[in-house]
């Protein structure tokens, strides 16, 4: 896992005993699923040097559009997922 890779390393450059927890921005729209995320970085922590105890903090970021034919913008969840036809989907772009 690249994140508690870096975080494991920065720690030991800085001469850190322990990190007590890390907080990370996610996207809405990004293919992070945070549960599984969550369990593996769990897994990951229990094999580094300076993350044993730290906690993970997710602060997810809502994912937002520009319609460059209204100049709105707006939840892109919120049409994304109740898109359901060709006629809708023309309407977006």
């Amino acid at each position: 896992m690249n994140v508690v890779e870096q975080v494991d390393k920065i720690a030991a450059e800085n001469h850190a005993q322990k990190v007590i927890g890390i907080t990370m921005e996610i996207g809405e729209v990004s293919t992070i699923v945070p549960e599984l995320f969550l369990d593996a970085f769990n897994w990951a922590k229990k094999r580094t040097s300076f993350l044993q105890k730290a906690e993970l903090e997710m602060i997810i970021i809502e994912g937002r559009t520009y319609c460059r034919a209204c100049g709105e913008i707006y939840c892109t969840t919120e049409y994304g997922k109740n898109v359901r036809t060709a006629a809708a989907l023309k309407l977006f772009f």
